[in-house]
């Protein structure tokens, strides 16, 4: 078609089609050819092929990492896009700005270009489109910890996957919702989710999505604390996504392998699958997985009680997520690893700063699990304090949120760990292991309470 056109705007459209239908099987002559697009869309004053030629630059550089250039020009066709009042490709632009500001973990940003792409789709009335940008808001919402608000998405692209008659869309979507059940705590839903995802991705052949459910899949039984299934479902996982050269499922594969052995107690083998991780993060220039894997990192030199090197990767850690300006999941890791660093080295003060950091963040993402770990860590940094009455407060919330997070089976266990709590004087013993037995939070008993000579196990 190409040699055949002999008007500008024949050879435009030309140049464009066979750098479009050369991007993935040939990106080096994808790009020659866009070049050249470029060159001939920009002479005859062509806004419409300049954006789409915009569009190409910004995908064909993604898929060699070059984020800096990606960025450029999906904002680039954004513009170009408002200025010739294209909706397709203001579309296009924004959803590729939502995908790259979220990879990046710009969180914030990321929602304002997924909700315009989504008012975009429903205006254009692109179901296909509307999947996709409803599925990926969901994702950021999980990202932030605000998991109603990705149930309510992830439903929605289901049901909207379901109305086009899209198995792939549906099995995508039903993973990440079981994602979210996982991290509510729903093991067992999660679990229907995944099994469900994972039929379809055979049933279709969609080898990526294999590899997410078998992975995740090997995370809830693993939760389940059938290490057996957990394990022989992620090392299926890894070796697909190596075949298929997914290396961020290769990642998330390590992660898990080394997350298992973490919870069987192969501390060593643990750090060796987080470092193996850490390294492709690197390689993939990804800061917001490079911080995870650092707080897991983190987490095991805490459990081998080197406390040094656990602070150096809990602050690397934070630091790459105060760059990227993130408040999720992560950060209230971080930061109640800190607290307990510093809490083990007795600088009280620090671990105070750090613990109540957590708990802010936590109880802004209202993460149950989070809240019960950052109030345990202020009852024992307050204690240490000597500031008695904060330290009960705050026991009496660690026991409020257990409850929150176990069966009835397991509230007994928690009682015992109540129990821990040590008194220098018997007397004092005696009455506040009874007002934690009868301690429900309410600050008309905190107030009644005159606590003294509490000091922490």
């Amino acid at each position: 078609h190409l040699e055949e056109a002999t008007e500008p705007a024949e050879k435009i459209v030309a140049l464009y089609n066979l750098s479009f239908s050369l991007k993935n099987s040939d990106p080096g002559s994808a790009m020659s050819w866009a070049d050249t697009l470029w060159s001939f869309a920009e002479t005859a004053g062509d806004l419409e092929y300049q954006a789409k030629a915009a569009g190409l630059y910004a995908t064909l550089y993604q898929s060699q990492e070059k984020n800096e250039q990606q960025l450029f020009w999906l904002q680039r066709m954004q513009e170009l896009g408002a200025e010739v009042a294209s909706d397709e490709i203001e579309l296009k632009a924004h959803s590729g700005l939502g995908v790259y500001y979220k990879r990046k973990g710009i969180y914030d940003t990321a929602i304002v270009h997924y909700q315009k792409a989504l008012e975009l789709s429903r205006s254009l009335g692109l179901g296909r489109q509307l999947v996709s940008n409803t599925g990926n808001l969901a994702n950021v919402y999980k990202r932030l910890g605000r998991y109603d608000e990705a149930i309510v998405g992830y439903l929605n692209a289901i049901r909207w996957a379901d109305s086009l008659g899209n198995q792939r869309s549906r099995g995508i979507n039903l993973m990440n919702l079981g994602n979210v059940y996982s991290f509510q705590g729903k093991t067992r839903q999660a679990i229907e989710c995944m099994q469900e995802a994972r039929t379809i991705a055979i049933e279709v052949d969609h080898q990526v999505l294999l590899a997410y459910t078998l992975n995740n899949l090997g995370s809830l039984f693993s939760t389940l604390q059938d290490y057996q299934e957990a394990e022989k479902y992620v090392a299926e996982g890894l070796t697909l996504a190596e075949q298929v050269g997914n290396r961020g499922q290769v990642f998330s594969s390590l992660r898990e392998l080394g997350r298992i052995a973490y919870m069987k107690d192969q501390l060593d083998t643990a750090l060796d699958f987080y470092s193996s991780a850490r390294a492709l993060a690197l390689q993939l220039e990804d800061p917001l997985r490079e911080a995870n894997i650092l707080t897991k990192i983190g987490g095991v030199f805490l459990v081998r009680k080197e406390n040094q090197a656990a602070e150096q990767a809990f602050l690397k850690a934070l630091s790459v997520l105060n760059e990227l300006g993130g408040r999720g999941t992560d950060f209230s890791l971080v930061t109640t690893g800190l607290s307990e660093v510093y809490y083990n080295l007795g600088r009280y003060q620090e671990s105070l700063r750090y613990g109540q950091q957590a708990y802010a963040a936590s109880e802004e993402r209202g993460a149950i699990a989070a809240l019960r770990n950052a109030s345990q860590r202020l009852a024992e940094t307050y204690a240490a304090l000597g500031n008695y009455e904060r330290a009960y407060y705050h026991s009496g919330g660690y026991k409020y949120y257990s409850d929150s997070l176990v069966n009835s089976e397991k509230i007994r266990e928690i009682t015992t760990l109540e129990n821990t709590y040590q008194f220098e004087q018997e007397r004092a013993v005696a009455e506040q292991a009874a007002a934690l037995r009868e301690a429900n939070l309410q600050a008309t008993v905190l107030q009644e309470r005159n606590l003294r000579n509490l000091s922490l196990a």
